[in-house]
């Protein structure tokens, strides 16, 4: 191979990384300040990274419990529904659900008073093994990962899994 051909490789190899990190860094951090003012964005007090993508499947996800409500596992095909009465959840909309749900637009709040208890809003049980949760206070305020939020397309996801519809048992 040509060292000129390799020279190229390497900086097309350079230029992808970069922009993968670009990338993850304006979803995760938003615009450096100095940036936007080099780029002449006018931010007047407002914040880019407020609003971000907020995704909470890390991994396959096998159990969904909202405390004291409803508890949903997968057993195999099959998406079990325990409350007042064990139930087959329709398949395809649990899968609906779950692809619709993992990711949800939130904006980011301060948590407010350090004192006011976070109550579990969300036990999730991965395939994995691992558990996560996801926490709310009585304003609305989630914390996930260390990040308080507020997300109206989250809270209409947690108030639609409890009625979602009945199916047939694979």
């Amino acid at each position: 191979m040509k060292t000129s051909a390799i020279i190229k490789l390497n900086f097309l190899l350079l230029g992808l990384a970069l922009t993968f990190y670009a990338i993850y860094s304006l979803n995760t951090r938003g615009i450096n300040s100095s940036i936007s003012m080099l780029l002449g964005l006018n931010l007047t007090g407002k914040t880019i990274t407020k609003h971000f993508n907020f995704n909470w499947c890390n991994a396959r996800v096998a159990g969904l419990i909202i405390p004291e409500k409803f508890k949903v596992l997968q057993d195999g095909q099959n998406w079990i529904a325990e409350g007042n009465k064990s139930r087959n959840v329709d398949f395809i909309a649990m899968e609906k659900w779950l692809a619709q749900s993992c990711s949800s637009q939130a904006e980011r709040v301060n948590t407010g008073k350090a004192d006011e208890p976070l109550m579990p809003a969300l036990i999730i049980k991965f395939v994995d093994g691992s558990i996560d949760m996801i926490r709310r206070n009585s304003r609305g305020v989630y914390v996930w990962k260390g990040q308080a939020f507020t997300s109206s397309a989250f809270d209409q996801a947690l108030a639609e899994l409890p009625q979602l519809p009945e199916g047939q048992r694979k």
